[in-house]
């Protein structure tokens, strides 16, 4: 697992991005600029092919992409002292989706939102034929009424990850904390202050 920092890592999140969003018939704004928006993160085969793909945004004064579809929702978690963040571009290749890429990607994402950004939760909108999946697959909930996502032309469902919870799940899986571990120090990211979280 990568953080995707320079553009041939990016074109090729992109690139899946792409791929397995428009066999869904899913059309996301797909460039180099928006993708920088984004905190990416990429799994790659030993012959360097990226098989597998997510990205993360902290909140700012600016937002969240989810408000334009769930403010409202979003508005009242940050009310209640909620630090928010957002996962989105999820992707895989097929021949990933049977094995444990999708949660270390994830968990990955959350570790770097938890202890790099001081995110307490996290949300992200998907498919409502989907979250059945992502509940029993990453622990996520349902916070948010089936509506129409307008950067994907889909329909979406808010879920949201939280991350005490996700602390306890991702403790429990050691063979990926040294991982995880391993992959912060290479970028160069407070692996004390990690370690702690």
């Amino acid at each position: 697992m990568e953080l995707a920092v320079t553009n041939e890592q990016k074109s090729a999140s992109l690139d899946l991005i792409h791929n397995q969003y428009s066999k869904r018939g899913y059309s996301p704004p797909l460039s180099l600029e928006d993708h920088d928006q984004w905190i990416t993160f990429i799994a790659a085969e030993n012959s360097g092919q990226v098989i597998g793909t997510i990205s993360v945004r902290p909140d700012t004064i600016h937002g969240l992409f989810a408000d334009e579809t769930y403010q409202d929702h979003l508005n009242e978690l940050r009310q209640q002292g909620n630090r928010l963040s957002e996962f989105g571009r999820l992707a895989l290749r097929p021949v990933a989706c049977n094995r444990h890429i999708l949660s270390e990607l994830f968990y990955l994402a959350y570790l770097y939102l938890r202890t790099q950004c001081n995110c307490s939760m996290g949300v992200l909108e998907i498919n409502p034929r989907h979250a059945k999946y992502y509940e029993k697959k990453l622990g996520l909930y349902r916070i948010g009424p089936l509506r129409h996502c307008t950067r994907v032309s889909a329909p979406s469902v808010l879920m949201s990850a939280d991350f005490p919870f996700l602390e306890g799940r991702v403790k429990k899986q050691g063979y990926f904390l040294e991982t995880a571990w391993a992959f912060l120090s290479t970028h160069h990211i407070n692996i004390q202050e990690s370690r702690n979280f």
